[in-house]
């Protein structure tokens, strides 16, 4: 079974598809970076694979289900300017949301559960920070806590809407090592970033959009002067954790 089977897809939020010829295969275990500028596209598929935004056009198997079926099965991580951050609840409680859909808002935890959200803590490094209420926590550790919060279900797959956005280092580097323990597993990756230095370091494919698929592949083969330049097209891109052009840096 692949983690993801898409085939000529567009996908959209009413009547003009955003996103158009989407069109590749994930295996499960394989991890994904989607790859391109703001406003690429890069978010409407995530939020297609979730069932979230709406086929237009060709199909679309996660996990061998459709979209909204596969749901319970993936863990999301949206980005950190889409999430309230004053909620009066403790990190742990925040994790412990990420459970709702299985066990229901307002049933107690038993032993077990308790065992799965501490697990979660600890595979993202809070376990100090438990206690603490959620909006003292700093941006990275709430961004963090919220990819707690979607593996705590023991997701098939993990989707993350670039997760590395204003992180410091130290939960750069935190958040890169839970990456590549999900993959280690054999949980199915995707994560959205315009990062090439992150999709080298934890994906073993990539897919490179701006607005329509421009080339997917493995990362070694896709991560091409050419396709690049085509991609980004003197937009903004991430190459050794610095911002270059690609007009004025690629050719």
């Amino acid at each position: 079974m692949n983690a993801l089977e898409i085939a000529n897809a567009s996908f959209g939020y009413g009547a003009e598809a955003a996103l158009t010829g989407i069109n590749f295969e994930l295996k499960v275990g394989e991890s994904l970076a989607l790859i391109g500028p703001n406003g690429s596209g890069k978010s409407t598929l995530l939020k297609g694979i979730l069932g979230f935004a709406a086929l237009t056009e060709g199909a679309i198997r996660v996990l061998g289900q459709s979209p909204k079926k596969a749901r319970a099965l993936c863990g999301y991580l949206p980005q950190a300017n889409t999430r309230d951050t004053d909620v009066p609840v403790t990190t742990r409680q925040v994790v412990t949301m990420g459970l709702f859909a299985e066990l229901g808002a307002f049933k107690p935890l038993g032993a077990k559960t308790k065992i799965r959200v501490e697990q979660a803590l600890f595979r993202v490094g809070l376990t100090e920070q438990a206690g603490e209420l959620f909006s003292e926590l700093s941006g990275g550790q709430q961004q963090r806590a919220i990819l707690a919060r979607a593996l705590v279900s023991d997701p098939k797959l993990v989707l993350l809407d670039e997760p590395f956005n204003g992180l410091d280092q130290p939960n750069r580097d935190e958040l890169l090592e839970t990456i590549k323990t999900l993959r280690s597993s054999g949980t199915s990756v995707v994560v959205s970033t315009h990062d090439l230095d992150l999709a080298r370091e934890v994906c073993s494919h990539v897919l490179l959009l701006n607005k329509k698929q421009i080339g997917f592949g493995e990362v070694n083969k896709v991560l091409t002067l050419d396709l690049i330049t085509e991609t980004f097209a003197g937009a903004t891109v991430e190459l050794d954790h610095h911002t270059v052009t690609t007009t004025d840096e690629l050719e």
